[in-house]
């Protein structure tokens, strides 16, 4: 069942289809490259609060915030931090499996 809805967040109409019911309660639906909505949020909407929602999280529980300028632990290379690691590590020095 292919629907049109507005995203309450963007106010703009997108594609909503159903796809299966879970635990006999819940309705899920996707949009149409096979993304999963969230409740009232379209997947483009969703994608960007949770970006923001984990951050403030990540802040909040004292860890680096992403986007950080880090120094690696092995090569003493300059590195921009985009994933939450303890071992602060360049994705250079983890793709030769170095550390």
């Amino acid at each position: 069942m292919i629907d049109e809805q507005f995203c309450t967040h963007c106010a703009e109409k997108k594609t909503k289809i159903f796809c299966r019911v879970h635990k006999k309660v819940k309705r899920i639906y996707m949009d149409a490259i096979g993304r999963e909505w969230h409740g009232s949020r379209c997947p483009d909407c969703y994608a960007e609060y949770k970006k923001n929602y984990d951050a403030a999280r990540r802040l909040k529980k004292g860890h680096t915030p992403l986007g950080t300028i880090c120094v690696c632990d092995h090569c003493n290379g300059q590195f921009e931090l985009t994933q939450g690691r303890d071992a602060k590590i360049c994705l250079k020095c983890r793709r030769e499996g170095e550390y």
